[in-house]
């Protein structure tokens, strides 16, 4: 218990007399201020553990980790600066070579790509993800989480067709 809790608290309140039926209005003394002890609260004594019993603690309250916002916000503001591209550009041009394989069409002629296309379309998927990502950040700090989850792309997902639906209309 708090040793505050303990110590009675101490009000000013006025003490009025009440005048004598004999003495006059204008000698009467203006209220006396004094100090006077409010009742104390009874204090109900601790139980203590029966034999066998633990004593249950109260979980201490974990300290939030430590970011390092200086590194974070660096890392932020190089990526926003620079014009080159985030993926690598030879998995990437193994992924959309795999992706032109799986075609139909590709049985009976191999599909060949341009150099300025594949570079066309990695800048039109890169763009794609940061903004799906942006909005994805924007789902988790509503839900108060700094971590995003795949949940938050589901509902992206779902809100999307959503709103393509309301456009078809």
């Amino acid at each position: 218990m708090d040793i505050n809790r303990n110590i009675a608290r101490k009000t000013i309140r006025p003490i009025v007399h009440a005048p004598a039926a004999a003495a006059p209005v204008a000698d009467a003394a203006p209220p006396i201020m004094t100090a006077v002890n409010e009742p104390e609260k009874q204090q109900q004594p601790e139980e203590q553990p029966e034999e066998g019993q633990q004593e249950r603690r109260q979980p201490r309250k974990q300290a939030a980790p430590k970011i390092r916002r200086n590194h974070v916000l660096a890392d932020i503001e190089r990526y926003q600066e620079s014009r080159e591209l985030l993926l690598p550009r030879a998995p990437f041009c193994r992924l959309v070579k795999d992706i032109m394989s799986e075609h139909p069409y590709s049985a009976e002629v191999r599909l060949r790509i341009q150099k300025m296309a594949l570079e066309v379309v990695q800048q039109a998927a890169e763009a794609f993800l940061v903004d799906t990502f942006e909005d994805v950040n924007l789902i988790a700090a509503h839900a108060r989480r700094v971590t995003i989850m795949p949940k938050d792309i589901q509902l992206l997902k779902r809100l999307h067709t959503t709103m393509n639906n309301y456009k078809k209309k």
